[in-house]
């Protein structure tokens, strides 16, 4: 997890196993009825390395904001029930906060390129699960909009925090997506800050140096 200072991962316990079933349940199915250029992510899970699996989500919301240090905020939510228990509901929120942006012509591409901390959380009642990796996002202005389209490519994800004794679905993960995000400064501020409370802050990160 290039750029973050320390790998604090907490121990996950494996007693949340209908939670984890209803989980993979919705996540596999949530590919049903999605189009190619559907606001959508893609997670690959490395739980078992002999044999990845593949889960695809829509996300219904999403929203962007900046900051006073030009920093590009992205926040997306989707709640259904679970497939298993419709009493349940299940709740996917993906932060991503992107700290500096390529310049055309300038920068160099590499395959390794990050410039976006993203964390990915799956909550349902009492119990909830963060996973916190580094990715590179991409975006532009939507034509005579104010909307934003943007991908997220290749993000690695791991397990970071848990309550309630939540069930590590994923293990380590890429994740790679589509939105659209409308501008919403006090939506992504409330979810950012709820997250905060839930999981605690997110992990230090030592950010690109300014320049080309």
């Amino acid at each position: 997890m290039s750029g973050f200072e320390r790998n604090q991962f907490v121990g996950i316990g494996q007693h949340s196993a209908c939670c984890l079933a209803a989980l993979t349940v919705w996540l596999a199915t949530g590919s049903v009825g999605c189009k190619q250029n559907d606001p959508s992510i893609e997670i690959v899970s490395y739980k078992d390395a002999a044999d990845p699996q593949r889960y695809t989500s829509r996300f219904e919301q999403a929203w962007y904001s900046t900051d006073a240090r030009s920093n590009w905020h992205f926040v997306m939510r989707t709640v259904r029930p679970a497939e298993i228990d419709p009493s349940q509901q299940i709740e996917q929120i993906l932060c991503a906060r992107v700290f500096w942006r390529p310049v055309p012509g300038k920068t160099a591409a590499e395959p390794s390129m990050t410039d976006a901390v993203v964390d990915y959380y799956l909550i349902s009642g009492a119990t909830g699960i963060r996973y916190t990796g580094c990715g590179f996002v991409s975006f532009k202005k939507a034509t005579s909009q104010e909307k934003v389209i943007g991908r997220i490519e290749s993000c690695q994800l791991w397990p970071y925090q848990t309550f309630g004794g939540a069930a590590d679905l994923l293990g380590r993960c890429e994740l790679v997506g589509r939105f659209v995000a409308s501008p919403n400064r006090g939506r992504c501020v409330e979810l950012s800050n709820r997250m905060k409370r839930m999981f605690g802050p997110p992990p230090p990160y030592q950010s690109r140096p300014s320049g080309p």
